[in-house]
């Protein structure tokens, strides 16, 4: 594993959080290079890069036991701000001509369920890189892998892009699902 620097766009997941493997679930800070993940988009996928970041305390994201739908997560998930949820329902297939849309955790804080805290101390937050951007299973809610997009990689020090490069042989595209923003996400409950 990797650190980079502080950066309150990236694409994480705090400490602590469980991802799907091929042996259980494991925390994600415990997840190296070669491990195998169950992602719900294509099954099982070989980590090409995992990355952790400090954690500007202010911008962490709470997602209580359920609060994306039942189970949905299991526990409670803490993510940065810019990290995108993958949101399931037949309202979004009618509206959005997708039975998955994508939306901004920070676009999801409703004051109940999702609410923005400050941990004390603050927590890392982790990246996850696979040949492709997928959809994994985080404390059982839905969510992206990292993109290493322009965006995203000019955050990063200059060896810890190179070092990403070097675990790709093409760079991932984009998942295909709808984006939407928080007056769009409003209409799917």
């Amino acid at each position: 594993m990797q650190e980079t620097p502080h950066n309150n766009n990236a694409l994480s997941l705090a400490q602590g959080t469980l991802i799907a493997c091929e042996d259980g679930d494991i925390a994600v800070e415990n997840l190296k290079a070669g491990d195998i993940v169950n992602t719900l988009s294509d099954g099982p996928q070989v980590i090409r890069w995992v990355g952790a970041t400090p954690a500007n305390s202010a911008e962490i994201i709470h997602l209580a036991p359920g609060a994306l739908g039942p189970n949905s997560p299991a526990t409670p998930l803490l993510v940065a701000p810019h990290h995108r949820l993958i949101l399931s329902n037949w309202r979004a297939e009618l509206l959005f001509d997708s039975q998955r849309v994508m939306i901004q955790a920070k676009s999801l804080v409703n004051g109940t369920s999702i609410t923005r805290i400050s941990p004390e101390p603050p927590l890392a937050l982790y990246h996850i890189l696979f040949d492709n951007h997928e959809i994994i299973s985080a404390n059982n809610a839905p969510c992206e892998s990292f993109l290493p997009q322009v965006s995203a990689l000019k955050t990063l020090p200059a060896t810890t892009r190179d070092s990403i490069k070097a675990q790709l042989t093409n760079p991932p595209e984009p998942l295909t699902l709808p984006t939407i923003t928080a007056a769009e996400a409003a209409l799917l409950t």
